[in-house]
């Protein structure tokens, strides 16, 4: 992922909220940077080689953007209902659901089976 062209867009977004209405290629980048934290290309902290932590703030800024963006859906798993805005990964909570029902695994969290 080139990161310039998203930071520079977000930064500017961010001093201009009303760009985040009726504009595809501000919601592009934004659903790009959450996409990437989920893969794990970006981090909104990350540690540095003398031992401190650097915060990433443009992917800060893009999380929260992206929450008036971002439309309420409604996940089903058996009786439960999940209503929000981070959509759910549903076919790990089948699965998990039989280990721990009170569980809930948003959108972002990688689990592999051998961890729980």
């Amino acid at each position: 992922m080139n990161i310039s062209p998203p930071r520079l867009l977000i930064e500017e977004v961010w001093n201009k909220r009303e760009m985040l209405h009726d504009n595809k290629a501000v919601r592009e980048a934004i659903t790009a940077v959450i996409a990437a934290l989920d893969q794990g290309i970006l981090r909104v902290a990350e540690p540095l080689a003398d031992g401190t932590w650097q915060v990433n703030e443009w992917v800060k800024k893009a999380v929260i953007l992206y929450f008036p963006i971002a439309q309420m859906q409604t996940t089903e798993l058996v009786h439960l209902n999940f209503t929000t805005k981070y959509r759910s990964n549903a076919t790990m909570l089948s699965w998990v659901c039989a280990w721990c029902v009170i569980a809930i695994a948003r959108y972002g969290p990688i689990w592999h089976r051998a961890l729980l």
